[in-house]
């Protein structure tokens, strides 16, 4: 009697031991799916701007910056003059598919009314800036739809001839530019440029201003 009792607690406790055992797998198995899930939607909500962003954007047209400031909940000791009339950077930077951007709200210099917001990175890499341009040139196209840049347009980031142009006049400093343009939203227009400012340096910009 004592025998059978001493074997039935011997298995309830192996199933106890198993069971714990399956649930820790099982554990192992989820974690990294859960973060990886968390992982896509965070860098998700630091991709181009569409839906809700947009929308809110849009909403700041023509208004002054105290109420462009009060909308986006941020305060005057978080941005700081640019080197720009109207121009103003925000302290925090901004992850755009997977590259760091300074973020900047744009103001008439004259009405002093919010017309678009800028986000600006410096590379000195040619190779790096043609990679990256063309994975931005597919999000887009895919987001916003085909270009609506004027076609007449010579120094555009979709020609076959960028790379190599940007790669010439990074080496010996000439001061180019190129861009694409996309009519997004109801009244905006989204420009994404690069600019070679000196010998093996260039600027990428994404910019998003109302269309007129």
């Amino acid at each position: 009697m004592v025998n059978i009792k001493w074997r039935k607690n011997n298995a309830i406790s192996s199933y106890k031991k198993q069971s714990i055992a399956l649930i820790l797998c099982m554990l192992l198995v989820l974690i990294p799916i859960i973060f990886s899930a968390c992982q896509q939607k965070e860098n998700e909500s630091k991709s181009l701007l569409s839906g809700e962003q947009l929308t809110t954007i849009e909403s700041l047209y023509d208004r002054n910056q105290s109420e462009t400031l009060e909308r986006l909940q941020l305060e005057e000791s978080d941005i700081s003059q640019g080197t720009h009339p109207g121009l103003w950077n925000l302290a925090e930077s901004v992850s755009i598919e997977g590259k760091e951007f300074s973020e900047s709200l744009l103001f008439d210099a004259s009405t002093e009314t919010f017309y678009g917001v800028r986000f600006t990175n410096r590379f000195e890499d040619a190779e790096e800036i043609s990679g990256y341009v063309k994975d931005i040139l597919k999000k887009a196209n895919d987001v916003y739809g085909e270009p609506s840049t004027y076609p007449e347009l010579q120094n555009r980031l979709a020609s076959e001839t960028f790379s190599s142009d940007l790669l010439e006049s990074m080496n010996s400093g000439a001061l180019n530019d190129w861009r694409e343009e996309w009519t997004v939203g109801e009244k905006t227009r989204c420009t994404l440029s690069v600019m070679v400012v000196e010998t093996n340096v260039a600027t990428i910009s994404l910019e998003y201003i109302v269309a007129k």
